[in-house]
């Protein structure tokens, strides 16, 4: 609409310039010059609202969808609102707890209908929304998921990224933790046949495992079984023996 009105407008402006030259030389009548000018002005006045309109259209698109989305779907032949548009990707909209947002530096969720986290899949982080859910006030989130193909209005349960994202640390699995006296601890290998015992002061449930922010280094050796009888067995030797006399 808005390229047809410009094209008018170019066309009606065209026609009064040389309708005025036709007048200066008194080939045409004033009263044509006058119906010349009112179709150039009511063209112009349409080209203004239709500009005025597409303005409207835009921020109405970043109050709800944000600047990246929005910036997708008014380029011509933008790639990632292609992939969208022909089905070949799906646009998922994520809602989280009231006062929670993702943390920093996450990218990409796991995300599936069912809640079943072993057939998930993954989705890429596309953008905040700019309006919390109306209903919840949880903050909301739009990623696009290449391989979904559910029904529009799916609802979906998604797994996000556990722990600050690029913080350095290890992934112990749960075996290798003990817990004596309230402090978890683990095992570490420091020669052939003799471990040390090693408190752990900073961890965290990460699925199947535990994170280990500081302690622990990517190549020490860990006892991942039998960590517990190996806790017994330290117990025991530092119980004094009773003197038999």
């Amino acid at each position: 609409q808005q390229a047809g009105a410009r094209s008018r407008f170019s066309e009606a402006e065209h026609n009064l310039n040389r309708t005025r030259d036709l007048h200066r030389q008194d080939i045409v009548s004033t009263r044509r010059l006058q119906e010349q000018q009112a179709i150039r002005d009511a063209d112009q006045a349409n080209l203004a609202a239709n500009s005025y309109q597409q303005q409207l259209i835009v921020a109405n698109s970043r109050l709800t969808w944000g600047d990246t989305l929005t910036e997708w779907f008014t380029r011509p032949e933008h790639k990632a609102a292609a992939e969208l548009l022909e089905h070949r990707a799906q646009l998922l909209q994520i809602t989280l707890p009231a006062g929670t947002r993702l943390e920093p530096g996450t990218v990409r969720i796991q995300a599936d209908p069912a809640g079943q986290r072993q057939t998930a899949l993954s989705a890429d982080l596309v953008s905040a929304a700019p309006q919390a859910d109306p209903v919840t006030l949880g903050q909301r989130y739009f990623f696009k998921c290449s391989q979904c193909r559910w029904p529009l209005g799916t609802h979906i349960t998604v797994w996000l990224p556990s722990g600050p994202a690029g913080e350095s640390g290890v992934d112990v699995p749960q075996s290798a933790l003990i817990w004596h006296m309230g402090q978890a601890w683990v095992f570490v290998k420091t020669d052939a046949t003799h471990f040390s015992r090693r408190p752990l002061t900073t961890y965290s449930a990460n699925g199947a495992h535990y994170f280990v922010g500081e302690g622990l280094h990517p190549d020490e050796e860990i006892v991942t079984a039998g960590a517990q009888t190996l806790l017994s067995q330290m117990l025991k030797a530092q119980i004094p023996e009773e003197d038999d006399d």
